[in-house]
């Protein structure tokens, strides 16, 4: 008896009769097809599923390498091994690129965490034990070093932001198809806009929104 995978499916190939075509001498072989199922299997499913999985990952690593490298003061060991010029100068770089959400005082809020609190950051080997060390246990001291607290908490949770805006672009793939080649950019926003925010959208009255959607286009005029 054939050991089977856990799914209960063999791992065989059904081999089909391929039918030929009658070829002159002066034509091309692009429509050349794969006469063995597993050849078949092989070119387009394997290998593309290999090809895309690979370079996920490869662009996945970019990224996060480079968000690394943004935040890469907050790490306890280049922490305590940057003097303080060099601190202020990559602190005010990070402080730039997050200037929504980091005041101008972070750079000199990184200098005084890291001299006021030096022989706690020695002790550490990662940016979520730095955080947890200001924000949980001591945090009194958070408030002082609010966008140090800020800082970590980003660095801590871009992995989901991205994540998420991965899971837009597919939703985005699945809904511009070949058969909507031709929708204009605002139809396309808004579709987006409902696939993505599918469960608030589900929550909202649909008579309520065609009631306004019909206030808003209403042409008719008023006589007197």
């Amino acid at each position: 008896m054939t050991n089977l995978p856990k799914w209960g499916i063999a791992a065989t190939f059904e081999n089909k009769r391929v039918g030929k075509v009658k070829r002159h001498f002066d034509e091309l072989s692009e429509d050349c097809r794969l006469t063995h199922s597993e050849d078949v299997f092989r070119v387009s499913v394997f290998n593309v599923t290999i090809d895309t999985v690979t370079t996920q990952l490869h662009h996945r690593f970019i990224a996060t390498k480079q968000v690394v490298e943004q935040f890469s003061i907050l790490n306890p060991t280049t922490l305590a091994e940057t003097d303080s010029q060099e601190l202020l100068e990559k602190a005010t770089i990070l402080q730039h690129e997050y200037e929504n959400d980091l005041s101008p005082a972070f750079p000199l809020q990184m200098v005084c965490f890291k001299e006021s609190m030096r022989d706690e950051i020695a002790k550490l080997s990662s940016v979520k034990q730095l955080a947890h060390m200001l924000i949980v246990e001591n945090t009194s001291l958070s408030s002082g070093f609010a966008d140090v607290a800020t800082a970590l908490l980003l660095f801590l949770t871009l992995p989901v932001t991205v994540a998420s805006a991965e899971r837009s672009f597919s939703k985005l793939k699945i809904i511009k198809n070949y058969l909507r080649n031709s929708m204009g950019q605002t139809r396309l926003r808004g579709l987006s806009l409902l696939a993505i925010e599918a469960f608030r959208a589900k929550s909202m009255d649909l008579n309520e929104l065609i009631k306004q959607f019909a206030d808003m286009k209403s042409r008719r005029i008023r006589l007197d």
